[in-house]
């Protein structure tokens, strides 16, 4: 029943259950298509997608897709938040944020949803083309901050937008959706913060019926199209070799196919890589970068400020590019007057300036009336000897009486002779020559090492290196090692070109074999007059085998010491192992069930397991409206599977003045007998009752009454309750109901129980949580409200929760899941000291498998034998334990059928079948965060999901 088509007053026996299970306060949720393992939240697709057609795609797919040139990418079936944010470097839930999702909700991402980028300006719009969310990203947002989004060379944006104080673009944004508005007026999305919670645009349609917008105007004339010449921009970056931005200039716009030249600027700290000019022809916006290496010196820099120099006419309209440089404070600069085409010079041709602050150096021209007279500059690169070293630069057109500034390159293998720039006033064509001299080549050193080996390669002796120049020749002679003789010449001659190593070889003198078995000889006589008595047969048999080698290794006169050594450790060992006979204890299981004289159960307690021949004590119950027959406690001696039965007559007669809690308490206690007798005519357990888990569903019964839905007034799901009183288990499904013909107290006590739990069972959604398989905790909580006339309107709630440390299965299985967790606590010991050998193996390394079939066998006997047959403190002469490998748990196949099921709908599946899902994808959820988990366990719940995926309806 939804919300909407509830009615506050509810008729008599209404009643509402829902199906939506989830732990919130536990930190994950079990909510529909909500839940990712290890993924934080999902998008899904809005396009029906089936259970063998929907994949998830990888990050390495993602990164594949998207192009950093395009500037934006479209959602496709598949993608989600998290791989698109780890591949554009967005956080995930900072994306979701964008698109107008939170965690936890049950949400699809349309495909088609577009999001741009420019720089670290991000836009996302979604199918229709409206503007979801425009802003910033600032570096919190990003899952690396160091690096750019979507892989750009900076978080730089071409196109600069101006924000608010949340990152927000602070302009509204036009709608480019191409429908537009039947009276021709522009459809604006007015959202000034650009972050629309609901993930849709809000619209304002101008075309309203007062005919704004429609006034007709007479159409103008075309006009002849005087063909736009076409402009780039070009970008001026200077950089160090890991990518930092050092600094940059005002972008240029420059005409299509013109040259442009950039200049480097010199940093203080670094070295220019490469020549100090560029040039590019202008067909397209271009970048140009100068790179930079930082020196190895560490100074502390001073304060910079940037200079500004700009040359202007006489109206005040820029002549030459503006330049920008950096200069530490207090330090002197001196600007040179560019030489511009058509323009003379008005002043010094030269600026200086103490620099102190941010400053602005103009030049001033006038535009030439006349033409003047040019000449050429040409600049030249020499040696000492006259002998050019690089290409020489010609530079043309340079007015006369203007001032031309050359200056040097840098050369490999070359120093500059000379001032680094050369100043002159132009009054001729003139050639300006650089001189450079050689430098001398350094002197290369290598390491030569003299090793000495024996035949096998194993390291005898080593000398320490010694450095040697390059092309020189290195001799060395071999030394004497005792016990080994050299094989070939004594002495070695190389010529040195690297790093070199030397190596002698020896062979090891053969040495009489000596085996000592005095130990193994001690160790026999010691334990060879070892009785039986009560040793266990394989024990024993181990023994007995163990101590029939060591005698017939004590007279082989030709056996090794290694064989000596193992076989005293294998006879040791069998000693240690030898193992009393333990008589076997049986345990049987004691069950105490309540019933009236009609048969009908008022309670089941939990079964208890108790040893063969101890006795157990059972002690009657109190329930309200019934008269316990006979004693009221029983006392028995447990030989096999016992059930004790107390029966209570019903009585007729009401005490005339009842208690209202006890009665509530009471009626709580006869529906969950109810209710367990039910799932135990089903072939399920019995739930217990939980003190923490009982207090929600108390709590519960009351606030139904203020708002009857399964959710709490403060706005919490109705199931996290129990969470509030301490429970730390999961809760998965809560019924509620309200019975509203008031009547008496003593006719509720008698009548409460039977209506509340029959009201559920008779509507399949509620009975479908009542006997849901796997739940082993259960409580119902009743209120009862008095109308003022006496007679009370009676509320009900059904908390049913799972306790991951009980069972939910009856006693065979749960001793099947005794011997599993006793064979995973063995397995997943880091150390396993020694194991009691099986009579027909001698070894005494034995292989996990090996521990794990021994333990088995011990495991259907007694749980302390077999730790105590596992586990010996190891004898003095022994060595450190060996670590045992711990093979690696493969869950991929289950988090694949965990994200499966999250691909299905609800509304397609019967209630109990989909509830039953919503326990397997929870017991996942469960297997997959344990880090202890064992490869049995991960594989028996993938199977559990798969077939509660197949079993659908």
């Amino acid at each position: 029943m939804s919300k909407k088509n509830n009615i506050k007053k509810m008729q008599q026996g209404e009643i509402i259950n829902r199906k939506r299970m989830y732990k919130s306060k536990k930190n994950w949720v079990v909510a529909g298509v909500t839940l990712a393992i290890g993924l934080g939240a999902l998008g899904l697709s809005t396009n029906n997608v089936y259970a063998n057609e929907w994949a998830a795609t990888t990050i390495e797919q993602m990164q594949s897709k998207i192009k950093t040139d395009d500037g934006q990418y479209t959602f496709q079936n598949g993608d989600t938040f998290w791989v698109i944010g780890n591949a554009i470097n967005i956080k995930p839930e900072k994306l979701m944020e964008m698109n107008g999702f939170t965690q936890g909700q049950q949400y699809t991402v349309p495909v088609g949803t577009v999001i741009k980028w420019d720089g670290n300006h991000v836009t996302v719009t979604d199918t229709q083309g409206n503007i979801v969310s425009d802003k910033v990203v600032s570096e919190t947002d990003k899952i690396d901050p160091t690096k750019p989004v979507a892989g750009q060379n900076s978080d730089e944006q071409k196109n600069p937008v101006v924000i608010d104080s949340n990152g927000n673009v602070a302009n509204n944004q036009t709608n480019t959706n191409s429908n537009q508005n039947p009276t021709g007026n522009s459809t604006t999305q007015n959202n000034p913060t650009g972050n629309n919670s609901t993930g849709k645009s809000n619209q304002s349609n101008t075309g309203n019926n007062s005919g704004r917008g429609n006034i007709n105007k007479p159409t103008n004339p075309e006009k002849p199209v005087t063909p736009e010449v076409k402009k780039f921009a070009v970008s001026v970056f200077y950089k160090d070799t890991e990518g930092n931005i050092l600094g940059k200039d005002a972008d240029v716009k420059i005409e299509e196919g013109r040259q442009f030249t950039a200049t480097a600027k010199t940093f203080e700290g670094f070295t220019l890589q490469g020549q100090p000019t560029q040039t590019v022809k202008v067909n397209a916006d271009k970048v140009i970068t100068f790179t930079y290496k930082k020196n190895t010196e560490t100074t502390i820099p001073a304060e910079k400020f940037e200079v500004t120099i700009q040359y202007l006419n006489e109206n005040g309209d820029t002549v030459a590019n503006t330049n920008h440089v950096t200069v530490e404070d207090g330090g002197e600069y001196t600007a040179h007057a560019e030489t511009v085409e058509g323009y003379t010079l008005t002043g010094d041709s030269t600026q200086t300036i103490t620099v102190t602050a941010n400053t602005t150096i103009t030049f001033n021209y006038t535009k030439n009336e006349n033409p003047v007279e040019k000449f050429d500059v040409i600049v030249e690169f020499i040696d000492e000897n006259g002998k050019r070293i690089a290409d020489e630069e010609v530079t043309n057109d340079i007015e006369k009486g203007q001032v031309f500034t050359a200056t040097a390159k840098t050369f490999d293998g070359y120093t500059l002779d000379g001032e680094t720039t050369q100043t002159i006033t132009v009054t001729g064509n003139t050639t300006i020559k650089f001189t450079y001299i050689k430098d001398v080549a350094p002197v290369n050193k290598f390491n030569v090492t003299v090793n000495y080996v024996d035949t096998l390669g194993n390291l005898l002796s080593v000398d320490e290196p010694v450095e040697v120049e390059e092309g020189k020749k290195f001799t060395t002679t071999a030394k004497t090692i005792e016990g080994y003789t050299l094989i070939g010449d004594t002495t070695q001659t190389i010529t040195v070109k690297w790093d070199t190593t030397v190596i002698f070889t020896y062979e090891k003198n053969e040495e009489p074999i000596v085996v000592d078995k005095t130990a193994l000889q001690t160790l026999v006589d010691n334990i060879k007059d070892t009785t039986k008595n009560n040793y266990t047969d394989e024990s024993w048999t181990a023994f007995e085998t163990s101590l029939g080698l060591a005698q017939a290794i004590l007279n082989d006169a030709e056996a090794t010491q290694a064989e000596v050594d193992q076989s005293k450790i294998n006879i040791q060992q069998a000693f240690d192992n030898l193992v009393e006979n333990t008589p076997e204890v049986n345990k049987f299981m004691v069950t105490v069930e309540h019933k009236d004289t009609e048969g009908n159960v008022l309670e089941t307690e939990a079964p208890v397991e108790v040893e063969d021949g101890k006795q157990f004590t059972a002690n009657a119950g109190t329930f309200t409206g019934y008269i316990l027959q006979g004693a009221d406690s029983q006392t028995i001696t447990v030989s096999a599977d016992t059930t004790i039965t107390f029966v209570y007559e019903k009585n007729e007669v009401i005490p005339p003045e009842l208690n209202i809690t006890e009665v509530e308490q009471a009626i709580a206690s006869q529906a969950l007998a109810l209710i367990n007798q039910h799932r135990n005519n089903n072939g399920l357990i019995s739930l217990g009752n939980q003190s923490a888990l009982q207090q929600g569903a108390d709590v519960r019964s009351q606030e139904i009454f203020d708002l009857y839905e399964h959710t709490r007034p403060n706005g919490e799901d109705g199931a996290d309750a129990p969470y509030d009183y301490g429970y730390d288990q999961v809760v998965f499904c809560e019924n509620i109901g309200m019975y509203n013909n008031p009547s008496s107290l003593e006719w509720l006590a008698q009548n409460g129980a039977s209506i509340v739990v029959n009201a559920w069972i008779n509507s399949s959604g509620h009975n479908a949580n009542l006997l849901l398989d796997g739940l082993n905790e259960g409580s119902v909580g009743i209120h009862l409200q008095d109308n003022g006339s006496g007679k009370y309107t009676m509320g009900s709630v059904f908390l049913g929760a799972k306790n991951y440390s009980l069972p939910t299965k009856n006693r065979s299985a749960r001793e099947s899941n005794e011997q599993t967790e006793l064979k995973y606590n063995i397995q997943k010991d880091s150390v396993i000291e020694e194991v009691e050998p099986k009579a027909e193996v001698e070894e005494s390394n034995i292989e996990n498998n090996a521990v794990t079939e021994n333990a088995d066998a011990e495991a259907e006997t007694n749980e302390e034998t077999t730790t105590n047959a596992i586990v010996v403190e190891p004898t003095i002469e022994e060595s450190e334990p060996e670590q045992t490998e711990i093979v690696p748990v493969n869950k991929n196949q289950l988090l694949e059928a965990y994200n499966l099921a999250l691909t299905l709908e609800e509304s397609s599946f019967s209630v109990h079948s989909w509830s039953v899902l919503m326990i397997k994808l929870a017991d996942a959820k469960f297997v997959y965060d344990n880090e202890n988990t064992t490869q049995d366990e991960v594989d028996k719940t993938t199977q559990d999901l798969i077939n509660a995926i197949n079993n659908l309806i």
